[in-house]
């Protein structure tokens, strides 16, 4: 069987709790082939993350087009007639997530250059009656911006598609949207997992974005909700990793009979070494240094455990080579804050040989699906202290179902207060601490573990043979 996998901004080329993911899915499934189908920004540097497994038969780039090119102006060669007009205007108004008229960016796509059909009267004629439905006061404003949409979608479907039994995608958006063309294109089963709620994200993102003027930034949520749909309009699947993320789902129009769970999983060690006698408090966060992750939180938490003379060390691991502005600025802060004796950066390292070692793992993130590093960290016996974000207070308390008890402590996003009261409490507390690593090892093998996950999608892909 033949499986096509769609990620954008991750596998292979960024390292992340998606990218394992995806990692672990296709090393578990060495009777399959696999293509992957990767976004990009034009701007990614395409340098592999990952030793690509021997079943990845080809990876496909696919990079969006998001700004003009100076061309000269062309006719478009494709007669777009009346009806189909009427089916691009209701795409463009969001009311359409029609297999036709995903079939129709293609067709025009491959046949005419993507700035010809924006040089059009055709798209013209598109934003002007949209402009008149929505009163707007600036049109070329209003223009450029319908142009920025959806230039992306039309790039990711100017290619020919590649001949695969089944689309997997990793996400709604555009990975979304490339799998619902394909997939109606060729005919073939369409499952999507996401991990965290892509429109949340992109939500949050152009509320604090500068670049969209205040007046268009409905319009902008409302596109990427409108693409969420088509997605999951068109999958056969709609799978997420825990209870909340489908509750939201739901909510935003996924049909109940097409949503499944299926929870993160990691490999466990056999046995767990023996924690030796440590002269300090050691803590260890396992993150990507980027913003969303919120290392500065780390940091001033950090700085008021140095101020109570607490003894301590913090190693965070995680890759330093995505954001390499913020990672400046936590290296500033770093000295700024008089850190260097206490906390250090290590970059990408092989955490399992880090995680023995650690008293108790920390994550500070603003945003999160369900984290693999909790689970790794306690699948060797140590606690956690997380955000209350996606499902990391499920995975530190439990759920309805794993009464098995709590194995760390939540904290509020950005509280540096609450992350210093919940480490000195865990410095206190070795004993309650190392039960809890143990409730995070038992929660790991009953209900996390990575054969699992592998057998759920098998049974899916398999099933989906005819």
């Amino acid at each position: 069987m033949k499986i096509g996998i769609v990620c954008e901004g991750s596998y292979p080329f960024i390292s992340g709790g998606v990218s394992s993911w995806v990692q672990g899915l296709i090393k578990g499934m060495p009777q399959h082939e696999f293509v992957i189908l990767a976004i990009i920004p034009p701007s990614q540097k395409q340098v592999y993350q990952y030793e690509l497994p021997e079943n990845v038969i080809n990876v496909s780039i696919f990079q969006l087009q998001i700004e003009n090119k100076r061309t000269i102006k062309k006719k478009m060669k494709r007669r777009i007639t009346k009806s189909e007009l009427e089916q691009l205007f209701s795409l463009f108004q969001m009311k359409n997530t029609s297999r036709e008229v995903l079939q129709l960016i293609h067709e025009i796509a491959m046949e005419d250059d993507i700035d010809t059909f924006f040089n059009s009267r055709y798209f013209w004629e598109i934003v002007k009656r949209s402009s008149q439905e929505q009163e707007v006061h600036n049109f070329i404003e209003f223009f450029y911006m319908m142009k920025g949409m959806y230039m992306p979608i039309f790039t990711l479907l100017k290619r020919e598609f590649p001949d695969i039994d089944l689309i997997h995608s990793a996400s709604t958006g555009y990975a979304g949207i490339l799998a619902a063309a394909l997939a109606s294109h060729q005919g073939i089963p369409y499952l999507l997992t996401e991990h965290g709620i892509y429109t949340r994200e992109r939500e949050e993102e152009i509320l604090l974005s500068e670049w969209i003027p205040a007046v268009f930034k409905q319009r902008w949520m409302d596109y990427f909700h409108h693409i969420g749909s088509i997605s999951y309009h068109h999958a056969d699947h709609i799978i997420t990793l825990f209870e909340r993320n489908s509750r939201v789902q739901k909510e935003k129009g996924a049909v109940p009979e097409k949503l499944m769970i299926i929870p993160n999983g990691v490999i466990p060690p056999e046995t767990v070494p023996d924690s030796e006698q440590r002269d300090v408090f050691h803590i260890g966060s396992i993150v990507r240094v980027v913003p969303i992750k919120d290392i500065k939180t780390m940091l001033y938490a950090a700085r008021e455990l140095k101020n109570r003379g607490i003894a301590f060390k913090w190693s965070i691991l995680g890759p330093m080579d995505e954001d390499k502005e913020y990672v400046a600025e936590c290296l500033e802060l770093l000295e700024q804050l008089g850190l260097m004796e206490h906390v250090a950066l290590l970059g990408k390292v092989n955490v399992s040989e880090y995680l023995p070692d650690f008293d108790v793992k920390v994550l500070s993130s603003l945003s999160e699906g369900q984290p693999l590093s909790i689970l790794e960290a306690f699948s060797y016996e140590v606690p956690c202290i997380s955000t209350d974000v996606g499902s990391c207070m499920e995975l530190i308390k439990g759920s309805n179902v794993d009464t098995l008890g709590t194995a760390g402590l939540v904290f509020t996003p950005t509280d540096v207060g609450e992350l210093v009261e919940s480490l000195i409490w865990m410095q206190k507390n070795e004993e309650k601490r190392k039960v809890m690593g143990k409730i995070g090892r038992k929660r790991v093998l009953k209900f996390y573990q990575q054969d699992d996950v592998i057998r759920s999608y098998l049974e899916l892909y398999e099933g989906r043979k005819e």
